[in-house]
């Protein structure tokens, strides 16, 4: 009788990632897409070939133009020009370990998943596992919560450490070649690290740092208690509880009222 419809709830939006011309959300586990010029709302399922229900994670690759869209128990889909790609790997693989991605990141065409026993890399041409990073000591599973590239290394974030390699080691698959930071600033666990505007930032324990050119670690706007941030678009925000903070290029900073606007003035 008919055709048969969807009614996800798309009014509890939990992360966004943008291409040149949409805005992708997901909501409740729901993935849909505005565009942005006329706004218009695009709806994605199963009945429009997706893989799976419950999305984790989504990712933007501008150099390949796909979305990597991550499901909870672990299977991934791409969505390209030419439809849905699935890469079945994760889902399929029989282990102990929780299949939760974390953070998705991309460099050039390769797709580093932040998993909770290491780094998976994926090949975004090939759309396939390259290869599976077990970084910790002696080759033991770790947590990641994020990687980032930045001055031709790879930093690999936990609650704890910062694990750090030679982006371009073709042999980052052995352990051996994953050092750790130290010197690290401030205390409580670590949370996020990132490459924004020629800097490495990191947030730890709510608070905010920025490398300098000498390694070392320099407070900033040590005034917030920064509970997570993004970089997206050429810029980088900040969200505290009690708003949110955009950084520009030139690392200037303004709050964004809820509406989304900048108010006037730095701070």
């Amino acid at each position: 009788m008919g055709k048969w419809r969807t009614h996800f709830a798309y009014n509890s939006v939990t992360q966004v990632a943008q291409s040149e011309n949409k805005i992708f959300a997901v909501s409740d586990g729901a993935l849909f897409s505005v565009d942005k010029q006329d706004g218009a709302l695009e709806f994605y399922s199963k009945i429009s070939g997706l893989n799976g229900t419950n999305i984790s994670k989504i990712g933007f690759d501008k150099k390949s133009d796909q979305l990597f869209v991550i499901y909870a128990n672990g299977n991934i889909d791409v969505l390209a020009t030419n439809g849905v790609i699935n890469i079945p790997d994760l889902y399929n693989k029989q282990m102990a370990a929780s299949k939760d991605v974390n953070d998705i990141q991309f460099y050039q065409d390769k797709v580093y998943l932040s998993c909770n026993f290491g780094i998976i890399v994926l090949n975004s041409t090939k759309k396939e596992v390259a290869d599976t990073y077990y970084i910790g000591p002696n080759a033991t599973e770790v947590k990641v919560l994020n990687t980032t590239i930045h001055n031709g290394a790879i930093y690999a974030l936990t609650s704890t450490t910062i694990f750090k390699a030679d982006i371009n080691q073709p042999n980052l698959v052995n352990y051996e070649y994953w050092t750790t930071v130290n010197s690290l600033p401030g205390t409580g666990n670590l949370q996020t690290i990132c490459s924004f505007s020629g800097s490495l930032f990191l947030l730890r324990g709510e608070k905010l740092y920025k490398q300098e050119s000498d390694n070392t670690w320099a407070s900033y706007h040590n005034e917030l208690s920064v509970t997570s941030l993004n970089v997206s678009n050429g810029d980088m925000f900040l969200y505290t509880n009690d708003g949110t903070y955009l950084v520009d290029a030139q690392l200037n900073s303004v709050p964004v009222n809820y509406n989304g606007t900048i108010t006037d003035g730095e701070f």
